[in-house]
């Protein structure tokens, strides 16, 4: 090689190389042979980097950067060196070589290798390559994949090799595996992202998941509880491998390279691990059949309803294609979901629409989950109707919770007849207890009764209890085949479940648990009996108990009620006088054992369903734990390692501190928590005590209140304790108890012998060292094992009749099942609810029990009605469906939070009657308010006061003396007097506030204005108290209760429903895609699409405006079909509000959609006392629909009517009947009008107007251009007369005067052909002068039009875009052509300059409108032009300017009156119409065109429709509707920005896929880019325009400003780079000024971006104003201007990227803001996981624009390793790291000897 070959050589490793981090040169044969070691790092020399130290070839040299890849990369040769090699290789430079197709060698994807290389070898290094282009399959399963050959395995059902087996076990693997693409890569490939380093260390786990509407949480915990390390965090899905929850596993702990200083220090402190084996499985669900869900986003996934299984890829056959149109959706896209009977056989198929989708559930067979795939595999064998009943809702709870009702086994009336009698000889084995007098206290409906109760009183005054325990071990007998099957069913079962309002589901058949074990009264049972002795203060004596195998003989069935009130009674009751002495000596007993075990907390745990009770559920509940209790004790000293415990384990002691530190002030108030806080810390041995901290008061419930001072007087102590001394009815307690239960332990199943600490067998909440279940072996079949052991111990039998390991496994099957069976008890209680909800809402005050980032959790428990049907309950309220209009800001440690709202509220009566205080506070416009509705529902009571009544009941000493009721009564007395003069909410700064109870817009009557918004303000505390509204709606497809009104004030509420079901409510949701038949199909199937959005942007936009008191006529259809109704308002009272319902829509078209409110009170008889005690019980009536208006003519303009009409879309709750009766009676309302957006009515006009516009725009519509006729000779002769012009200018397009550049070839092309065409299609991609292009277009379309016949009318080019800017931006392009021009805005920047009296508000909810009019354009603008007097332009001035200006100046100095505004109105319309006749060219924006003013005054015949791509389909046409021109032309670019269509159904019914977009095969392109710097250019040429961008020398030569080229990576060529830094998100919750709901933002990078602005600004000298910030999040660039701000460089342009479309700058700098640490990116991640952790970042056309705005220089800041999940990210970093321009952010233009790394060392390898 000679020394100028070498040269070169080396400067080509220059280029390649990068520029951080160590080198290893190896020579190919060295890599081919020991790809090991590639782990050396050193510097070159002459010689190869290995042992052997051989000389290498220059030309064949391996390149190794161990900072930046972990593989090596192959240096290209050039093409006259390349020799074809077998097998071929995988080009480096794939897709962008600039050779591929012209000689390159090499293959440049994957399909070429394959094919290339057929058949497919396998690689020598298999799993341990890692070279990813390498062409060689890497397992078994590949190599077949790849060559089509995969076979079934011989046996396989009996197969050894299990999954790693290369074979196909059954037909369906057989098919999945010969797919040429399977969804989500269900067979392993390479993985693009660097994965993270393994530490080494492995730990025995559990494996965790819980999968949210959100995101899944997937995490271990160490099986060994003493280490260090409590939790692991699995980040990513494929770091789980096939672990499933609560499986054993083994994880190995990963290395979080990522940590900065951005995260918090819990973020930092995180321990990462990837799941390496799964050890145990908790459950197998093979051929397990579970419900699913639809995947949102893929239709070959299945969501298993249980949160804690991972989704299941579905089998599908082959398709019908007769009737379906392929990918397994029917013709009009519904989608098709095949039900098999097995895995080769289809059953049928089941049609699925968009709007069913959500909630339509499937029994879909679990197959199997080999490890190299992402999912299980399973296919659907039956679909589910929707739960919207109880019979249909309780069968799929069945089937999600595997719950099935035990058959009676053939044999059990064969071996227990129905006269069977307890053997005889069983009486001589027992001890004879029938003569004991034996009772059972159980609920009314209770069947199972396998617990009784007898006391019996001893020498000494001690007592004996006997706890009498049914004997189900008898007949559960494994010695017998009968025993044995009942056995394994009910060890399969574990537990009974008890469905809500249903008969239970027992574990044993029913005649066994119910009858034949059943302790029923006068019949001999078989039982184990434990007796417990006490003294004769009541103490426990544990060392007297015995416990011996029974009969006993039950004398009476009680329930808890009647013992309550045996015991409450004074007299004596004939004949049941042992019976009440029996209970009563229990109870006392019972009491003192609960004192000695909770202290002062005795009555704190009692459920409100209990209280009227309580006695008699302690008296059963302390027997029933002293029992457990004892038979714990001796089967631990006789089996310590087979026992089975319960037990509850204390929370971790950084969480219970964190409790205690939130909570000070608060836990020392509560009998309850104080006990818990005394025993955790006495647990915990935590010796950190809490500081000095005390509420001042205590809120309690005002209903609560009156049952406290109703039991006083009553004097019913137990009720009045439960009452006092139960803190989910003390609100600040609730949220205090809340948040103890939820760091608290679950409690479980666990055997002795696999846990011998005593730590580590604790029953927390009980204050048990040892405890077991033993006393209901009819429901739970640990308690069977139980009586097992004991009677082995009993019988003192050597024998266990369950070993240690037994016992392990049944004690975690009695877990899963436990939980399993305490879900579907909650959730069939949750059905219960919704369907009582379904026929009447419920209207609860709900506790904050939780603050987070996202939403409110409220708690119920306190809720009697709610109690009693379930069990626990919570709702969230999201911020976001509040709709504050700030961020809420959150205060105190996340205990507190504060909203602002602006709010429309009016009252058609005028001032509503509020008190005073709120009346002066409303009136007053400029008062900051703040509303408290925590006063409604609470009284506030001094801390030192309650606790002298919570101690004086709790104590010890209490009774019912009347000493001791006339002190709590004196007590109770005082503390009411006293409530009412204390404020529950204290405020730090009230004179900043100004609290009001309601809000109103009105004014008194003097004032004409009434205010526009009024503006308040509320801080939610946890602990406060609000009024919600409930409401029935779909969760998994069942019915479940929801939030459906939230109580701000007593009369403002928000409607969560409308606001998160928008399209539910408001409209109907559409399943076809719009469809291009004929004109009336396509209307047909449009209309459904924009009703959903109208419907979807009317709620987002959030514009919505309150009006009590209005009368509402109602009118009903036949039958059970939704009414309809109307109202009136007069004009004087819109006007005076600034109400505009109409919103420009003509008669009869919908203006607006409709939330009506009325109060519905309960037809049943509720005493007064009743309502106070369970609260107000009336409900809120609400139905949804969509109104149409009228007017109704009535004298003058003051007295004339606005009438409404509408229709009712949906109601949640039945219609009430009263109203159907009173047909036609006006009644008052709150009616919530919810304004059409202008855009979405103009887009509805422009599609039912297309059958009477032209044939040509007809035919666009239909794609099919080349069929429009003319409508009219003088068309025809019209378009004959513009061609012959267009031909006289032969090709050449030059204008004299013109400052714009010349036309090139490719726009002079397109120029020609469209003046020649009706119909024209130009693509101008960025830089390529489309403007210039259209501007010239313009000029010589107005030319033509001169040639046309004078008809009296000017003809004029309507020229419109989809935004401001962009009609902006070329309105001051064509101001370099002698060419008249108009400017149309529309009336939000009209308004703000000239307001008119009366019009709609100039400003939103956010304050003033973003809309600005671009300086210098009033010359031109119709809303100037009409008032200029004089003219400069040497147009005439219009005749009805100086009215105009009268009218200004006048409204100017006074109040007009309504006739002047409506004259004025009158007046602007008639001179607009004058104004725009006048000129060639009409400027306006696409919905602006739909207007009358362009309809009326306008002669158009030509339209030019600029930035086309970014409109949708619907806003393309409006122009052309409205105007029906003789040519068309769309300019655009497709691969730039998309329509923007935020509604997912709207989008994927294919409303964000342009007109123009439709017509990409037709498009003429311009190819000459005068823009970016041909670096800057080369990829988006390569990615998005196939290379076909032209740079010409006149860029290429165009010098650098600022001498920076020695400072850009790489060798300074190329002025861009990649900055690579690791961030933290910040999400936005609600939308606001700031940005939208979601938005994101990276402190970290705005940091980098910011700094990187001040050195080109400070060290390049680059002028501030030729520098732009791009993000894709609003929230991004509000923080990057607050930045540059404060730094001074407020001159630098920061915009969202959609907003940069159109303009260019000489340097951009990109934040790309989303972040995640590298553990947590998922290795294969799907559609779904992008789109949540990519977000906006996945929109390439996006990219295209922010990538092509630089001129100079362009800098991308990002996560490299996130970004790298996209594709098209991916491409742009491979790309830029081959170039060497991917450096990390913190070193760019940090240090310049960092940037000299790779350039020394290129110096040593050349010496």
């Amino acid at each position: 090689m000679s020394l100028q070959e070498h040269l070169n050589r080396e400067q080509e490793i220059k280029q390649l190389t990068s520029n951080v981090g160590a080198f290893l040169f190896l020579c190919e044969k060295c890599f081919t042979e020991s790809p090991s070691r590639l782990r050396i790092k050193s510097f070159m020399g002459n010689f190869c980097d290995s042992p052997d130290r051989h000389p290498w070839d220059v030309n064949k040299v391996m390149v190794y950067r161990s900072a930046t890849k972990p593989y090596p990369s192959m240096i290209r040769q050039r093409p006259n060196e390349r020799q074809a090699k077998n097998p071929v290789e995988m080009c480096t430079f794939r897709s962008k070589c600039r050779y591929a197709g012209k000689g390159c060698r090499y293959a440049h994807n994957k399909t070429e290798v394959l094919q290339a290389n057929s058949p497919v070898k396998m690689c020598r290094f298999r799993s341990s390559c890692t070279n990813d282009r390498c062409p060689f399959a890497h397992n078994q399963k590949d190599m077949l994949q790849a060559n089509k050959s995969v076979k079934m395995c011989k046996s396989p059902s009996s197969c050894e090799y299990g999954v790693e087996c290369h074979y196909a076990h059954n037909p369906m693997e057989l098919k999945v595996w010969k797919l040429d693409s399977v969804s989500h890569d269900v067979i392993v490939k390479h993985c693009a992202v660097d994965q993270p380093t393994v530490t080494g260390q492995t730990l025995s786990c559990i494996f965790h998941m819980n999968r949210d509407h959100v995101e899944s949480r997937r995490y271990a915990t160490p099986i060994d509880t003493s280490n260090d390390i409590k939790e692991i965090t699995i980040g990513s899905h494929s770091q789980r491998g096939t672990a499933m929850d609560g499986d054993e596993v083994t994880v190995a702990i990963l290395v979080n390279d990522d940590a900065t200083d951005a995260q918090t220090s819990e973020e930092q402190n995180k321990v990462y691990g990837k799941v390496i084996s799964v050890d145990k499985r908790a459950v197998d669900y093979t051929n397990k059949e579970l419900v699913c869900l639809m995947d949102p986003y893929d239709d070959n996934l299945m969501v298993p309803v249980n949160p804690r299984l991972p989704k299941i890829m579905i089998f599908r056959p082959e398709y019908d294609t007769k009737k379906s149109k392929g990918g397994g959706k029917t013709s009009s896209g519904q989608l098709i979901v095949p039900i098999c009977r097995n895995e080769t056989q289809r059953q049928g198929d089941v049609e699925v629409s968009k709007k069913d989708r959500p909630h339509k559930l499937f029994k879909v067979k679990w197959l199997r989950w080999d490890k190299p795939q992402t999912y299980p595999v399973g296919f659907v064998v039956e679909d589910f109707p929707l739960g919207d009943n109880k019979a249909d809702g309780v069968r799929i709870l069945k089937q999600i919770y595997g719950v099935q009702h035990q058959k009676e086994p053939p044999g059990l009336l064969k071996e227990y007849p129905l006269d069977w009698c307890i053997p005889p000889d069983e009486y001589g084995r027992r001890t004879d207890l029938r003569n004991l007098l034996v009772f059972t206290i159980d609920s009314p409906d209770s069947e199972d009764l396998d617990d009784a109760l007898s006391v019996q009183q001893r020498q000494h005054g001690r007592y004996e209890v006997g706890v009498h325990i049914a004997d189900v071990s008898y007949f559960v007998n494994r010695e017998t085949k009968l025993g044995r099957s009942l056995d394994s069913k009910a060890r399969r079962m574990a537990t009974s479940f008890y469905p809500a309002s249903e008969k239970p589901i027992h574990m044993l058949p029913v005649r066994l648990g119910t009858n034949l074990c059943s302790l029923k009264p006068g019949q001999d049972k078989l039982t184990i009996s434990v007796f417990l002795v006490f003294d004769e203060t009541g103490n426990h004596i544990p060392d007297e108990t015995r416990i011996v195998r029974s009969i006993v003989q039950s004398q009476h069935r009680l329930t808890y009620d009647y013992v309550q009130q045996m015991l409450g009674e004074t007299h004596e009751l004939v004949g049941m006088e042992d019976l009440k002495k029996s209970l009563h000596d229990i109870s006392f007993i019972s009491r003192t054992c609960r004192k000695v075990r909770l202290g002062n907390a005795a009555f704190s745990q009692l459920r409100g369903d209990t209280l009227s009770y309580s006695m008699a559920h302690i008296l059963v509940e302390e027997m029933m734990i002293l029992a457990n209790e004892a038979v714990a004790q001796r089967l631990l000293s006789e089996f310590p390692q087979c026992t089975p415990l319960r037990r509850q384990l204390p929370p971790r002691l950084e969480h219970f501190r964190l409790w205690k530190e939130n909570n000070q002030g608060i836990i020392d108030e509560s009998v309850y928590m104080t006990h818990a806080k005394e025993t955790l810390q006495s647990v915990l041995k935590d010796t950190n005590f809490d500081g000095e901290d005390s509420m001042d008061t205590v809120n309690i419930l005002r209903n609560i209140w009156y049952q406290i001072k109703q039991c006083v007087a009553e004097e019913n102590i137990f009720r009045l304790s439960g009452l006092v001394c139960n803190d989910q009815y003390h609100p600040q307690f609730a949220a205090a108890q809340s948040a103890l239960h939820w760091i608290l332990s679950n409690g479980e199943y666990i055997n002795s012998g696999d846990h011998a600490a005593d730590t580590a067998r604790i029953h927390t909440r009980l204050s048990k060292s040892a405890y077991t279940h033993f006393t209901s072996p009819i429901r739970r079949y640990i308690d069977i094992v139980v009586h097992r052991l004991l009677i082995a111990v009993l019988n003192e039998d050597k024998t266990l009749p369950h070993d240690a390991q037994d016992v392990t496994k049944i004690c975690e099957n009695c877990n899963i099942r436990s939980s399993v069976a305490g879900e579907f008890e909650l959730k069939s209680q949750e059905l219960e609810l919704a369907l009582q909800l379904k026929q009447r809402p419920m209207q609860l005050q709900g506790v904050i029990e939780d603050i987070t980032d996202k939403n409110l959790q409220l708690g119920f428990n306190h809720d009697d009605r709610v109690i009693k049907t379930l069990t626990k309950f919570f709702q969230k309220v999201s911020f976001s469906l509040l709709k504050p209009v700030e961020k809420p800001d959150k205060d105190e440690g996340d205990k507190m939070v504060t909203m602002t709202w602006n709010e429309r509220v009016y009252n058609v009566g005028g001032m509503p009657p509020l008190t005073t205080n709120d009346v002066s506070a409303n009136q007053a416009r400029h008062s900051q308010l703040a509303v408290d509705d925590n006063d409604r529902h609470t009284l506030a009571l001094p801390t030192r006061n309650w606790r002298c009544i919570n101690e004086e009941v709790a104590a010890e000493n209490f009774d019912n003396s009347a000493e001791n009721w006339d002190m709590v009564k004196g007590q109770i007395e005082a503390l009411d007097t006293i409530a009412s003069t204390v404020r529950t909410t204290q405020m730090d700064d009230p004179s900043c506030l100004t609290f009001v109870e309601d809000i109103t817009c009105e004014t008194d009557e003097e004032s004409k204005k009434k205010k526009h918004y009024a503006s308040f303000q509320h801080t939610f505390k946890i602990g406060d108290v609000t009024q919600v509204q409930l409401y029935p709606t779909f969760n998994c497809g069942i019915l479940a209760p929801n939030v459906q009104l939230y109580q701000m004030t007593p009369t403002l509420d928000f409607c969560m429903e409308h606001r998160s079901q928008p399209l539910q409510c408001l409209s109907i949701v559409a399943n076809q895609v719009p469809k291009r038949k004929n004109i009336k199909t396509y209307q047909d199937t449009w209309l459904p699409v924009l009703d959903m959005m109208a419907a979807y942007n009317a709620v987002q936009q959030n514009e919505t405006l309150i009006i009590h008191g209005v009368n509402i006529e109602w009118q009903h259809h036949s039958g059970d079909q939704l009414p309809y109704g109307s109202f009136t308002l007069t004009n004087k009272f819109c006007d005076d509000r600034h109400i505009d319902i109409r919103q420009g829509n003509t008669s009869g078209r919908r203006a607006a959609f409709l939330c009506i409110r009325f109060h519905e009170q309960d037809t049943t008889e509720v005493t007064s006392a009743k309502k106070k005690t369970d609260g107000n019980q009336d409900v809120i009536v609400v139905a949804h629909g969509s109104a149409f208006i009228s007017d109704v003519k009535d004298g003058d303009r003051e007295h004339q009517r606005l009438k409404v009409f509408f229709n009712v879309n949906q109601m949640s709750a039945p219609f009430p009947n009263r109203l159907r009766e009173r047909s036609g009676e006006p009644e008052e309302y709150t009616v919530e009008i919810i304004p059409v957006c202008q855009t979405d009515s103009r887009l509805e006009g422009a599609i039912k107007d297309v059958d009477s516009s032209s044939s040509l725009v007809q035919n666009i519509c239909l794609l099919t251009p080349d069929k429009a006729e003319y409508d009219s000779d003088r068309d025809a002769n019209d378009m004959s007369i513009l061609i012959d012009a267009a031909n006289q200018y032969g090709g050449f397009f030059d204008v004299s005067g013109c400052r714009l550049n010349r036309l090139n070839q490719p726009q002079s092309e397109a120029v020609e052909t469209a003046l020649t065409e009706r119909f024209t299609v130009i693509q101008g991609p960025p830089g390529t002068g489309s403007m210039t292009t259209g501007a010239y277009l313009t000029y010589f379309f107005s030319e033509q039009n001169k040639q046309l016949p004078n008809r009296g009318k000017r003809p004029q080019i309507l020229y419109c875009g989809p935004s401001y800017k962009s009609v902006d931006a070329f309105a001051e392009c064509l101001k370099n052509f002698p060419i008249s021009i108009v400017r149309v805005y529309d009336n939000d920047i009209e308004n703000r300059a000239f307001p008119i009296p009366g019009s709609t508000l100039t400003s939103n909810k956010m304050g003033q409108k973003d809309v600005v009019m671009e300086p210098g354009h009033e010359n031109i603008s119709l809303h100037h032009l009409i008032r200029m007097s004089t003219r400069t332009d040497g147009l005439e001035a219009n005749s009805k300017a100086e009215a105009i200006l009268e009218y200004d100046r006048r409204f100017r100095d006074c109040e007009p009156e309504r006739p002047e505004v409506k004259a004025y109105l009158e007046l602007i319309f008639d001179a607009e119409i004058e104004e725009l006749a006048k000129y060639q060219v009409i400027l306006t924006t696409c919905i602006a065109s739909g207007s009358n003013r362009i309809i009326e005054g306008t002669n158009i015949i030509q339209c030019i429709v600029d930035e086309a791509g970014m409109c949708n389909e619907p806003e393309t046409l409006i122009p052309m509707v409205s105007t029906n021109p003789l040519q068309i032309v769309l300019i655009g670019d497709h691969k730039q920005l998309r329509p923007i269509i935020p509604e997912n159904t709207a989008r994927s019914l294919g409303m964000a896929v342009s007109l123009f977009q439709r017509y990409e095969k037709e498009m003429t392109m311009l190819t000459f880019q005068y823009r970016m710097h041909e670096a800057i250019c080369e990829f988006p040429s390569m990615t998005f325009y196939d290379n076909s961008l032209i740079t010409p020398p006149s860029i290429k030569e165009r010098p650098s400003p600022n001498m920076m080229s020695e400072v850009w990576p790489g060798d300074g060529s190329r002025p861009i780079a990649f900055c690579h830094c690791t961030g933290v998100e910040e999400t936005l919750s609600v939308k606001t000024a700031e940005g939208n709901e979601i938005s994101k933002a990276n402190s970290y990078e705005v940091e980098q971006v910011v700094r990187m602005v001040n050195v080109l600004v400070d060290t390049y000298k680059v002028n501030p104003k030729e520098i732009a910030v791009l993000s894709q999040y609003r929230l991004q660039c509000d923080k990057i201007t607050t930045k540059l701000a404060e730094c001074g460089r407020s001159d630098v342009d920061v915009r969202t990227v959609i907003n940069s479309q159109g303009s260019d700058w000489n340097y951009v700098l990109m934040s790309t803001v989303r972040s995640l640490p590298r553990v947590e990116i998922e290795e294969y991640p799907n559609y779904e996981w992008k789109k949540r952790y990519l977000g906006f970042i996945t929109d390439e056309n996006q990219m295209n624009v922010a990538l092509t705005r630089a001129k100079h220089g362009l800098i991308i800041v990002g996560n490299k390793y996130l970004l790298r999940t996209h594709n098209k990210w991916k491409e742009l970093l491979d790309y830029y790291e081959e170039i060497e321009c991917l450096v990390e952010a913190k070193q760019f233009w940090d240090k310049q000897e960092d940037m000299n790394t790779c350039t020394n060392v290129l110096k040593q390898l050349r010496l």
